[in-house]
This record gives C-alpha cells, structure tokens and sequence, in this order.
C-alpha cells in the first residue's frame, strides 16, 4: 500500500528550520525532492488511467527538479571518477572505475540522490506502461520512455561505481573496511538492480559485493538483499 508521508513529519520538519544549518541546504533540498516522491505515488495509487496523464507530467517535472539540484551542488560534493589499473580484482572497482568522494557523508547523499531517481524513473516507467495499455497504439511517451530507461541504466552504474569507495576495496585503499560504508551502500545496490530489465552483469557484481558486506564486514541484512535478488 501507498502511503503519503506522515503529516507529523512535516511538522517535525517545520520545527527543526529554527536550527537550520545552511550548509546542509542541498541535503534538506534533497530529501524534500524524495518525501515529494512518496507524496506523488500516493495521490496517483488510486487514479484511473485517463488520470494517469497528469501524474506523468508532473513526475517528469520532479525529475527534471533533480537536475536543477544538482546544479546547485558546493564543490566539496564534487566526487572524482578513476579508472582502475590493468589487472586489478574486480571487486576493487566496477568495470574498472570507481570514485572518491570528500568523505561517507557525502558518497551516501550521492546515492540517496540516484536512488529516489530510480525509484522516480521506475515510477514514470509503469505509469507510462499502464497507460499504453488502454492505448496500445499512442506513440507520445515513446521518447520519455526510452529517456527513463537511459537514466536508470546510468544511476545503477554510478552506484556500482560508488561501491568500492564505501567499502575501501578500491585500489590503493589502505584503509580498514569500515562496517557503516557497507550499511550506506545497502540499499543504493539493491535499487541499482532490483527491476526485471537490469543488466544481468551488473546484477551478478550487486550480489557479490552484497556478499561480501554480509560475510566479511558482518551486516547480515546484506545476505538477505542479496538472495531476494538472486530469486528475482
């Protein structure tokens, strides 16, 4: 079931803007973009196809919003994208790149970004399918169908490229695998993957990475991620 978010979380958002730090304002930003997600799927749960026209066109617009937050992004989110040397394991780094980021903190809002995106373009995606249904022949939201599958191809691989910076499994890393860099990549790989049409390579490089969280730095939960991929 659908649910919009709770209104006392709004409160409680209304309270703390008397505390606000400003130099959280592209987070805040953020996870307004995301609660406002939550409240779009809501309203259009219950809609009939002949609405579902209105709903696409807004979520195009929140996704287009997306864009226009990453624009006002500080140069200290800004993240490097290596490529990894010839001969390196390939769990050091996805198909041979990985990023480095200023710290946790922000390669785990990078990935809270690409995984409402996700979630939005999943959305628009089966919106659109339900309306071609009851219009087999409507070629309207070809274009946007095929630009909601391009993102959400290019999300999962920025996330799988995220992975071995969390983890410090990237080359030259001689830091300690650290426990909470696996819980902030949980769930970013689990939407990197978890739809029928994801690429099968991806996906296997998902499960061992999950694999490896689960069994080598302890978090279990990973385990379970990684087995209801395995039987999707």
């Amino acid at each position: 079931m659908v649910t919009p978010i709770p209104s006392w979380i709004h409160k409680w958002d209304q309270y703390a803007l008397q505390f606000y730090d400003f130099s959280r304002r592209q987070a805040y930003r953020l996870l307004n973009l995301v609660a406002n997600i939550c409240n779009i799927r809501c309203e259009a749960s219950s809609a009939p196809p002949e609405d579902l026209h209105s709903f696409i066109s807004q979520a195009i617009l929140l996704d287009q919003e997306f864009d226009t937050w990453l624009a006002t992004l500080p140069d200290t989110w800004s993240y490097v994208t290596y490529t990894a040397p010839v001969g390196h394991k390939k769990d050091a780094a996805y198909n041979s790149h990985y990023h480095i980021y200023y710290d946790l903190w922000t390669g785990s809002m990078w990935n809270t970004y690409r995984g409402a995106r996700i979630m939005l373009n999943l959305v628009i995606r089966a919106w659109i399918s339900v309306v071609l249904k009851s219009s087999p022949t409507s070629t309207i939201y070809v274009a946007e169908n095929a630009n909601c599958t391009a993102t959400l191809n290019r999300l999962s691989i920025e996330i799988c490229e995220s992975v071995s910076f969390h983890l410090g499994t990237y080359p030259g890393c001689i830091d300690v695998p650290r426990a909470i860099g696996g819980y902030f990549v949980l769930w970013p790989l689990f939407a990197s993957c978890g739809r029928p049409d994801a690429d099968p390579v991806l996906k296997n490089w998902v499960i061992e990475r999950l694999d490896f969280i689960g069994h080598c730095m302890g978090i279990q939960q990973a385990c379970s991620i990684a087995r209801r991929l395995r039987a999707m």
